[in-house]
């Protein structure tokens, strides 16, 4: 876990660090959308940009609502059997996001050691890449898209 000495925009505290993951894990393929939200918790922790809606990922969402978004997603999946018990939705830790988000790879990225807007949509500076001179598009998309 962490970032090797070489990588570029490595900060001093993420000096590597040998973990061992111990048991597997599931993790969502997408960000929670603000369908999921309203059907599990019903209100929204903030106002959600308008012209969007069920399919896009819920937005300003702080730690302790989205750990209560998981227990109120255990509960409901509990009682209706879908959940064995023992097993419960949570937040990753950050070993098991890493692991996820590194894909088995060694580059800074699942795909590469660069980041651009023609990879991902997001505002800011492209990670490792002068070449992306691709813009934001300013906005959220759908889920998965």
């Amino acid at each position: 876990m962490g970032s090797p000495p070489g990588e570029p925009e490595r900060r001093p505290d993420e000096t590597q660090v040998e973990v061992r993951l111990t048991r597997g894990f599931w993790i969502g393929k997408y960000e929670v959308t603000q369908g999921q939200w309203a059907r599990v918790r019903g209100v929204f922790p903030a106002t959600q940009p308008a012209g969007e809606g069920d399919d896009f990922p819920v937005v300003e969402v702080n730690y302790a609502e989205a750990e209560a978004f998981c227990r109120r997603l255990t509960e409901s999946a509990r009682a209706s059997g879908e959940l064995p018990a023992g097993w419960a939705f949570r937040l990753p830790t950050e070993a098991q996001w890493e692991y996820a988000c590194r894909a088995g790879s060694t580059t800074a990225t699942s795909f590469g050691d660069r980041l651009g807007r023609r990879q991902a949509n997001f505002r800011g500076k492209p990670y490792n890449d002068d070449d992306d001179d691709a813009p934001s598009l300013g906005r959220a998309t759908r889920v998965g898209s």
